[in-house]
């Protein structure tokens, strides 16, 4: 998906910078605070160890003319976990012997979260409303996700602190994140959102020093990838009122 966003960002680059040329007319300048939204489904390396996943983000941008500028920070989270890392503690019903000698249960989950920067541009598709378009950015940013571990019955022994850490295959890297769709400002200034789809891709490595489950350090390389929907609401606030230039 990155090559393709790049490519589409170059050709609206290029038209953006063609078609300024021909007006005079002025964006006003905006600073966006923006709550997001993602369904995500998993591949590479990733889809491995986990089913779809959601994701709820906030970040901050500002727009200048066309061209956006921004941070964000995501958090991830899933039900479906492929792998179990505490399969040689678990007896016939697969249950967990706790210190009192009863069976203790566990919940697995998916945790993780994405923070990093982009840079992208909305290009109008309307002269009647000149900030709304599309949207196209391309981000990088550190990519986390590690396997949630609840001891429900809190008392199995192998997962007290510091130990559950042999467990949860905390794995983290430099990623690369993509987003292409529709941005919305109203005239009246009162709806404003974004919605598309964004790719996510992150090279990544287990960072605990030993795994418990597998009795070694786990050293692979990894290709972390999502690729979902993500739609979301923002809140702007215009430096410049501009409404008898741009409407």
């Amino acid at each position: 998906m990155n090559k393709f966003v790049i490519i589409v960002l170059s050709i609206a680059l290029l038209t953006n910078f063609l078609h300024a040329q021909d007006t005079e007319k002025k964006i006003p300048n905006v600073a966006v605070f923006n709550v997001g939204y993602g369904f995500q489904v998993p591949g590479g390396d990733l889809k491995n160890d986990f089913g779809i996943n959601q994701d709820l983000s906030f970040g901050l941008a500002y727009i200048h003319q066309q061209f956006l500028f921004g941070i964000e920070s995501s958090f991830l989270f899933g039900n479906k976990v492929k792998v179990d890392p505490l399969a040689d503690l678990r007896v016939e019903n697969g249950g967990i012997v706790t210190v009192n000698n009863e069976l203790g249960q566990t919940i697995l989950s998916e945790r993780g979260y994405y923070v990093g920067g982009h840079v992208g541009l909305i290009q109008p598709i309307s002269s009647k409303n000149r900030r709304s378009g599309i949207r196209i950015t391309l981000g990088s940013g550190l990519f986390q996700h590690k396997i949630k571990i609840v001891d429900v019955t809190e008392g199995i022994r192998q997962l007290d602190q510091p130990y559950i850490k042999g467990y949860d295959r905390l794995t983290n890297g430099l990623a690369f994140k993509e987003f292409i769709g529709y941005q919305h400002f109203s005239n009246n200034r009162l709806l404003n959102f974004f919605i598309g789809v964004e790719g996510v891709q992150a090279f990544t490595q287990n960072r605990r020093s030993y795994n418990f489950d597998t009795m070694m350090k786990d050293e692979t390389k990894r290709l972390d990838m999502l690729f979902g929907l993500k739609l979301g609401w923002c809140v702007p606030i215009f430096f410049e009122d501009g409404s008898d230039r741009y409407y």
